[in-house]
C-alpha cells in the first residue's frame, strides 16, 4: 500500500544496464489506503460503500434477503462448499499420476467486465491473485452451470475438464446475488488485495451494469453446498 496511491494500479519496474541489451522488469500492484466508506487500512472496513448491498456469510441469511428482493455479496465459509481447495500453481505433472492435488490450472479473467473495473488484473493469474486464490475453494458448476453465470472461471485440468468459477451472479427470488468463495471478508486490513476486490465487486453490483439474467433454484444451493 502506497499512502499516495489514490487507485489500484500495476506498476511496471524496469532494470537495465547501460548500453547493452540486457534489461529485466517486475509488475508490482498497488492499492489505495483509503476506499470510499471503508476507512482507512487500519479502521474497519464497513460491510458496503451504501446500504443498496448487503454482505452476508450465511447461507440461510443469504437465501432470506434474497427472498426478499435485496441485493447480495454472498462471501460463504468455504470449508462448507463442496468442490477443490484453490490453489495458485498449476497441476503438477499429471493428475492422473498425482490424482489427490487440487487439480485446477489457474483463473481466466475478463479483463473488460465490469466486476474488474476497480481491480487491475490481466486475463490470466498473476501475483495479485496468490492470497486470494490461496485463501478459496472453486465452485464445480457442472449441474447448476445454466442457472448463474460465472464472473471469474477457473481453468480445470484436462483429466476432469468440469465448470469451474470462485464468482458467479444469478438471480435468486426477488433479489440479486453476486456468490464469491475467495476469502474477502476476513483480515481486510492486512490484504489489500482482499479488500480491493470486495470494492470493485460491490461498486459492479451497485450499478445498473449488475443484472443477473440466470436464475438459482434451492436445488442449486443445496448441489453447492452439500445440504
Amino acid at each position: 500500500v502506497l499512502p499516495s496511491a489514490y487507485e489500484a494500479k500495476e506498476l511496471r519496474i524496469q532494470v537495465s544496464l547501460p548500453d547493452t541489451d540486457y534489461k529485466n522488469g517486475w509488475s508490482i500492484w498497488v492499492y489505495p489506503a483509503q476506499l470510499p466508506g471503508s476507512g482507512s487500512v487500519g479502521g474497519t472496513v464497513c460491510n458496503s460503500i451504501r446500504d443498496a448491498v448487503v454482505v452476508s456469510q450465511s447461507l440461510e441469511e443469504t437465501r432470506q434477503l434474497l427472498r426478499e428482493g435485496n441485493t447480495v455479496l454472498f462471501n460463504p465459509d468455504t470449508s462448507l462448499l463442496r468442490g477443490p481447495d484453490g490453489r495458485y500453481t498449476p497441476v503438477f505433472w499429471s493428475p492422473v499420476h498425482f490424482p489427490h492435488q487440487p487439480g485446477t490450472m489457474g483463473l481466466m479473467p475478463d479483463t473488460n467486465h465490469p466486476a474488474f473495473e476497480f481491480f487491475p488484473t490481466d486475463h490470466f493469474t498473476n501475483w495479485q491473485w496468490w492470497d486470494l486464490v490461496r485463501r478459496s475453494r472453486v465452485m464445480v458448476l457442472d449441474s447448476v452451470y445454466q442457472h448463474c453465470l460465472p464472473v471469474l472461471p477457473v481453468v480445470d485440468n484436462f483429466f476432469r475438464n468440469r465448470r469451474l468459477a470462485t464468482i458467479v451472479e444469478a438471480g435468486y427470488g426477488k433479489g440479486r446475488l453476486l456468490m464469491v468463495t475467495m476469502d474477502i471478508s476476513k483480515d481486510l486490513a492486512t490484504r489489500p488485495e482482499a479488500r480491493q476486490l470486495r470494492y470493485s465487486l460491490i461498486r459492479y453490483m451497485e450499478s445498473d451494469r449488475f443484472a443477473p439474467v440466470h436464475q438459482f433454484t434451492d436445488e442449486d444451493f443445496r448441489f453447492l453446498f452439500g445440504e
